[in-house]
């Protein structure tokens, strides 16, 4: 038997695009993952499959929710981390540190605390689940500056760091079956020990660079 190219066979091209990129009829999206705030990784289908965004609201959305304003911080305060789209995550991270660049983060999420974004954060899940480390990478955590708490971002590394925040990251991203043995990330700091990190986190590696700061991991 023979088959002619004009077999309506069903297919899936992989490729980066813009969030609001054209996709030609009879194509449509059926995946699409955020890789900054205007590019993403699309998987298009000629065919209707189940479609699926690693986005909060939509393809490239930022979701907006109120932001700590400094209310005072009691034993009855809830602290609560949800995972948004990679946009979301960065738009919080842009309005409470300016200028920061780009990041490989490939997971957003935001703290709330009493239901205000006290923090941005954000992780590299694909070297842990491609048995590369056995520690969620943080990419990035940028915390709101407070008058009242001269250490907020401290108190976003030790909730970051709990066995409730574990928990609740290995629920958010399914991870039941192979559970990091914690959490890692890479400091650029003027000094031999990043303040924030002291007392938190546990230095394993520290490399001197040529302008004289420390790699710290």
């Amino acid at each position: 038997m023979k088959r002619g190219f004009l077999a309506q066979c069903a297919a899936l091209l992989c490729r980066r695009g813009d969030w609001e990129e054209e996709v030609p009829p009879p194509w449509k999206r059926v995946f699409g993952r955020p890789e900054s705030r205007e590019k993403a990784l699309w998987i298009i289908a000629n065919r209707s499959v189940q479609a699926y965004a690693e986005s909060d609201t939509g393809f490239g959305d930022v979701r907006e929710l109120p932001i700590y304003d400094d209310h005072e911080i009691t034993a009855a305060s809830k602290f609560h981390v949800i995972m948004v789209g990679l946009p979301t995550a960065l738009y919080y991270r842009d309005l409470f540190v300016h200028r920061l660049g780009t990041t490989t983060a490939d997971r957003g999420f935001l703290l709330l605390v009493d239901g205000q974004v006290m923090t941005a954060f954000g992780i590299f899940i694909k070297d842990f689940l491609q048995f590369r480390t056995q520690y969620l990478p943080d990419m990035f955590g940028i915390t709101r500056s407070s008058r009242r708490y001269k250490r907020l971002a401290k108190l976003f590394m030790l909730l970051l760091t709990s066995g409730e925040m574990k928990k609740r990251l290995c629920d958010i991203l399914k991870l039941w079956l192979h559970e990091p043995l914690g959490i890692q990330t890479t400091s650029i700091t003027v000094h031999e020990e990043g303040e924030t990190d002291r007392g938190a986190l546990k230095v394993v590696s520290r490399e001197r660079l040529e302008d004289g700061r420390f790699r710290i991991v």
